[in-house]
């Protein structure tokens, strides 16, 4: 299924399969909301391995930048409750921790953890050695993902 800020899709290989999301969050508030409600109905009816990753432009928390404005703790709470309620939990990852810079330099830099990757327990079962590498960014101001299993 594509929607506004995500897309579905079933993959398989052989006797494997999963479900994938691919998102690509809004970063105006009212907009947000549409992904953390879309996600949580979606989660409800899945029942085999599942698999939400790419740029959700949210952080949960002060951790997750350095520079900029404090986080929105309204946001960052409603992500946070999005997760927690759609039963996923970050995927280990190896590589650099924040995944999108505004470029700029010295004192006007920012960083921000935007970039996640989340599975839930039937994936965790399955793919128990599976991890997200994030690499350094190149011309994008995100960096190359790859996810392995």
């Amino acid at each position: 299924m594509i929607y506004k800020q995500y897309i579905h899709c079933k993959v398989s290989y052989g006797t494997y399969s999963m479900l994938c999301s691919f998102i690509y969050g809004s970063y105006l508030p009212n907009e947000i909301v549409e992904l953390w409600d879309g996600l949580m109905q979606f989660s409800q009816n899945v029942r085999c391995s599942w698999i939400v990753l790419w740029d959700f432009n949210a952080v949960m928390s002060n951790r997750d930048r350095i520079g900029g404005m404090d986080v929105d703790e309204t946001a960052a709470s409603e992500f946070k409750n999005c997760i927690i309620d759609s039963n996923l939990l970050e995927l280990k990852f190896n590589g650099i921790d924040f995944t999108w810079s505004n470029n700029q330099s010295g004192h006007d830099r920012i960083w921000r953890k935007l970039d996640w990757c989340f599975v839930n327990d039937y994936w965790m079962e399955e793919w128990t050695e599976s991890y997200c590498e994030k690499r350094s960014p190149g011309i994008s101001d995100h960096p190359p993902q790859s996810l392995f299993i």
